[in-house]
């Protein structure tokens, strides 16, 4: 929505709680937005109509933990993709390293999230270790190797744009990016017999 006006009021301050009751509106191309925290509602009103915010809001979609399989990459190193959204540049992927394990040294053209609830992993570029309840934030243009230190070691990634692979002078040998994952996953659960993941498209 754009604004095209505001306006917002203290009504009334509880000496008792400190809390502050607020209510006001903005008002819009799509129509008004008001507000209250007495109440705690958000209503829109459309030009002509009256809307519940939340009249068409869509559904979450939940992924239990046995719902997307596991697919051995070698070794008994381990992948699953929770997410692709091709328009955006977002791939969720999962990972279950063995110690050795390394990932060839790449560089990010989007941001990367990075959550670890098993083992530990590093950087070979820093000296930090990554372990259970460890979060990482990684931006984009950042290089870095992968390396796995303890056996059955889990790590979720969340990255936007693809990995650059490199070789040892810097150049870029090949791409790995959400379809490229996908179409990786897709083919090595059927040929592992696990059949065609539903994996969350868009």
């Amino acid at each position: 929505m754009t604004s095209g006006s505001n306006s917002h009021r203290v009504a009334a301050h509880d000496v008792g709680t400190g809390q502050f009751d607020l209510t006001g509106s903005i008002r819009g191309t799509m129509g008004i937005c008001r507000w209250s925290t007495a109440g705690g509602d958000v209503n829109v009103e459309p030009k002509g109509t009256s809307m519940s915010i939340t009249e068409h809001a869509p559904e979450a979609v939940h992924i239990a933990d046995g719902d997307l399989p596991w697919v051995d990459i070698g070794n008994g190193n381990k992948m699953r993709l929770l997410q692709v959204r091709p328009t955006e540049g977002l791939w969720i992927i999962e990972n279950i390293f063995q110690a050795g394990f390394a990932v060839q040294t790449h560089k990010h053209t989007g941001p990367v999230w990075g959550y670890t609830t098993r083992g530990a992993w590093k950087y070979a570029e820093y000296d930090y270790v990554n372990r259970a309840g460890s979060f990482l934030y990684e931006p984009a243009g950042s290089v870095h190797t992968l390396t796995c230190i303890e056996d059955d070691t889990q790590v979720w990634f969340h990255m936007y744009g693809a990995n650059l692979n490199l070789d040892a002078d810097g150049n870029v040998e090949s791409v790995a990016d959400g379809p490229s994952s996908l179409a990786a996953y897709f083919m090595l659960a059927e040929a592992q017999g696990l059949g065609r993941p539903n994996v969350i498209v868009g």
